[in-house]
Formats: C-alpha cells, structure tokens, sequence
C-alpha cells in the first residue's frame, strides 16, 4: 500500500481505473466503492445487486468485480424506483428491461429514418 506522501494528487482518479482500461480500452473500469460512491449506495447494496443480477460487471477478474460508468447510472434508477417511487426489486427489472427494449427500438427507428 503506498503511504501518503506517495500517492497521487488524485486519489480516486487512481483508484477508478483498472489495469485493463489503461491498455487501451475505450471504457474506464470502476472498482465496487467507486460505483457506490458515485451512486449514492453502498458497496454491501452494489455486491446485493450484483448478486440478484440487476447488475453486471463490466470484466469479471477473479480477484475483484469491475463495471462501468452505466452501471452507475443503472443502479441511480434502481434506487429511484425502489426509494422514491416504491417499485420492489422485481418489478425494477420489468422497468429497466422494458426501459432498455424502448431505447433499442428507438435506436431502430432512428437508423431507419437515415
């Protein structure tokens, strides 16, 4: 572990990349506390969701779980439908399901129109 004084000046700028996303992929790969943090979540609520399957990580290494930036954004409607707006965890999936075959048929349409 480095000490203070050696780490960079950007700390979760560090943290948030995994060793993959620096040989260059075009996605940077954020580690379980860095996606609970900028989800508003903990890293237990992450790993649950993970765990049901209303998350994927982006690379599975056998060591630790990895995801991108749209699992961040996932996890934020999870959390409104769940919180704010009373939906359980199953009806979630339907919502995002449906949410993800809306903006595939979206994305159709709009090929077609070109």
């Amino acid at each position: 572990m480095m000490s203070a004084g050696n780490r960079p000046t950007n700390s979760e700028q560090q943290r948030t990349t995994h060793p993959a996303s620096r040989q260059g992929s075009a996605h940077a790969f954020l580690t379980v506390d860095v996606v609970a943090a900028r989800a508003g979540v903990t890293v237990r609520r992450v790993r649950y969701l993970h765990r049901i399957g209303l998350v994927s990580p982006a690379n599975v290494s056998k060591y630790e779980l990895v995801f991108d930036q749209d699992t961040v954004e996932r996890i934020q409607i999870i959390e409104r439908l769940t919180s704010d707006l009373g939906v359980n965890l199953p009806g979630a999936e339907v919502i995002l399901h449906m949410r993800e075959r809306l903006l595939a048929l979206m994305d159709e349409l709009e090929s077609l129109r070109e």
